[in-house]
């Protein structure tokens, strides 16, 4: 074995992002990965959407024979890896799945979902995203959903938010 693959061998790989996963981890594991932030569903998708794909992986991640583990917390990843299954980190690139309801919010951190991207390159009711020309930053829902996904441990994405609205949720942020 090379130097390289002991390496890789006994570190934890964590892919930051994968658009989508049909479950299949066979290429997961010939690329050496441990664990993956999965995109449950489409930048565009509804409440109802978003619930039937987490619905899906947690069955997936609750079969006896299940090559996935759900990570809900930092030592989860390890258990995955030693119990020779893939980690799953549930998220998504838009906060259209909670609509205006940021108790939403609560309920979708108790079924596993552990990344939010604030907005997808427009506007939403968070903030602007990248493609808007009027830089107006967090809403004030925008400002209480950075707060209560501190509370709750929810990793906040920036990615496709407009330079204002990543700099004020940067700025407001306590983790």
């Amino acid at each position: 074995m090379t130097n390289a693959q002991n390496i890789q061998n006994n570190a934890l790989v964590i892919d930051g992002l994968s658009y989508y996963s049909d479950g299949n981890t066979e290429a997961l594991r010939a690329g050496g990965i441990d664990a993956l932030n999965v995109t449950i569903c489409h930048f565009e998708a509804d409440y109802r959407d978003t619930c039937d794909r987490i619905a899906g992986w947690l069955a997936r991640t609750r079969q006896p024979d299940s090559e996935w583990r759900l990570i809900e917390k930092g030592s989860d990843f390890s258990a995955a890896k030693k119990a020779g299954q893939i980690g799953i980190v549930m998220g998504w690139q838009n906060m259209r799945p909670v609509e205006d309801d940021l108790d939403r919010l609560v309920m979708f951190h108790k079924l596993g979902v552990r990344i939010m991207q604030i907005t997808y390159n427009y506007r939403n009711f968070l903030g602007d995203g990248c493609l808007e020309t009027d830089g107006a930053g967090l809403s004030a829902l925008g400002r209480d959903a950075v707060r209560l996904m501190n509370d709750l441990g929810i990793a906040i994405d920036l990615s496709h938010v407009g330079e204002r609205t990543s700099y004020d949720a940067i700025e407001l942020s306590t983790k």
